[in-house]
């Protein structure tokens, strides 16, 4: 099924991530099959301070220059 494609693409994705990207993406969009977490929540719950969660999220990342760019 196309969802399950789906799902695999961003399993690998998310896989490749260094392990805060990890746990901030699992978080953010309830990938362990949690709620999807507001970034004040993830930066509540997670390792990352609050600034390096609004980096990493994707939506920051698009206007960063990508990945690397914004490792936190």
């Amino acid at each position: 099924m196309v969802h399950e494609a789906v799902a695999d693409q961003l399993r690998k994705a998310v896989a490749e991530l260094g392990k805060k990207e990890r746990e901030v993406m699992r978080m953010r969009f309830g990938l362990d099959g949690g709620e999807p977490k507001t970034l004040q929540e993830v930066g509540d719950r997670s390792s990352c301070p609050g600034n390096a969660v609004r980096q990493i999220d994707p939506a920051r990342r698009r206007n960063c220059g990508g990945r690397r760019a914004c490792r936190a």
